[in-house]
């Protein structure tokens, strides 16, 4: 097995998301090895839940910055892994090829998405996953997680 140093958890933040993160944390515990927990924006999502909708006097992209920092911060305690690296990256392109390109100039070893997610992940398989395994110069792994 490929020695791991530096692994990737792509999430959505969908309810999948903290059975997805405690698998990363302990993979990233055995192997002694880095943890970063991504979100990206993509664009100016229009099916964002109520909450993450900007006040009207607040910059809207330090809005969503914020508000995804602090999820994936919840996300990192609930799933015991306090120590993860939390990145949000905003992207006009699509977020596979984003999860991707953040992993090439971070050098990661492993990227680890979940099957399901807010995007049917699993539903399209071929154009989500699918794109990442396809882009991704290191592994890739999915976990099934029940919704």
């Amino acid at each position: 097995m490929q020695d791991y140093r530096n692994i990737l958890l792509a999430t959505d933040l969908s309810k999948t998301s903290a059975t997805v993160a405690q698998r990363a944390r302990t993979l990233a515990h055995c192997l002694d090895a880095k943890l970063t927990l991504l979100y990206v924006v993509e664009g100016f999502p229009e099916d964002l839940p109520v909450k993450w909708v900007a006040p009207e006097n607040e910059d809207p992209k330090m809005y969503l910055q914020a508000r995804a920092t602090e999820e994936l911060r919840a996300l990192a305690e609930q799933a015991a892994c306090p120590d993860a690296a939390l990145q949000v990256v905003f992207c006009d392109r699509g977020p596979c090829r984003e999860i991707t390109r953040y992993a090439k100039e971070q050098g990661v070893d492993l990227i680890i998405m979940s099957s399901r997610g807010h995007q049917g992940i699993k539903r399209n398989l071929g154009s989500k996953v699918g794109t990442v395994i396809d882009d991704a110069d290191c592994d890739v792994l999915t976990v099934h997680s029940a919704e």
